[in-house]
């Protein structure tokens, strides 16, 4: 009796034995993996006029410069000018300005007007004014061109006198200048943190022509 009663207890060692030394197949899965990447935002911009052509009076549409040195003033001529800002293809929502430096004896030989329709006032300070478009430029997939001045041209006035104009220099012709900024429409805060309205120009402008190139 003793020895069918150890021979029990033997084989139900060895059966456990074999229950905990099995292998388990737990039930899993897993999914792919959700990759995020941050690509770079931009705003790109440029300032050109096109080339003014003397002989014939007229602009080349198929050049484009940064510096014009042909035109010649005869009292009451209209000349062909039309600066534009290039905001380029793919760039960020933005505000666009610019800045109209004239010399300071310009307004005894010249004028111009802003084409108004586009173009608003932000300040004034000596020669130079600043001036905002009126409206955010939006991204798009190609090129946005942006001209300054009403109907394009400038006006020597009537006023001159042949004097005055045998009187000028190299050094004392009169200059007009013009440069260009733009900076993000989105998030733009004041330096206290709170946010610039879009009917704040001034405060856009001040972000504006401090932002890095």
């Amino acid at each position: 009796m003793k020895k069918k009663s150890v021979a029990l207890l033997v084989a139900v060692v060895m059966l456990f034995g074999v229950a905990v030394g099995s292998t388990v197949a737990w039930l899993r899965t897993e999914t792919g993996n959700v990759v995020n990447t941050f690509t770079v935002g931009n705003i790109n911009i440029d300032l050109k006029e096109h080339d003014y052509v003397l002989a014939s009076d007229s602009l080349d549409k198929t050049k484009e410069v940064t510096e014009e040195k042909e035109y010649k003033m005869v009292p009451g001529d209209t000349l062909p000018k039309d600066p534009f800002v290039r905001v380029k293809a793919n760039s960020e929502d933005c505000w666009v300005f610019v800045t109209v430096t004239k010399s300071s004896n310009f307004n005894t030989f010249m004028e111009f007007e802003i084409d108004g329709s586009k173009w608003e006032l932000v300040e004034t300070n000596e020669n130079t004014t600043v001036y905002r478009y009126k409206t955010i430029v939006s991204t798009k997939t190609e090129d946005q061109l942006f001209y300054i001045l009403k109907d394009n041209q400038v006006v020597v006035k009537t006023s001159v006198t042949k004097t005055q104009l045998d009187a000028l220099t190299e050094a004392t012709y009169p200059t007009l200048t013009f440069k260009a900024y733009a900076v993000q429409s989105d998030n733009l805060v004041a330096a206290d943190g709170t946010s610039i309205e879009d009917t704040n120009a001034s405060a856009i402008w001040a972000i504006a022509k401090t932002a890095d190139n």
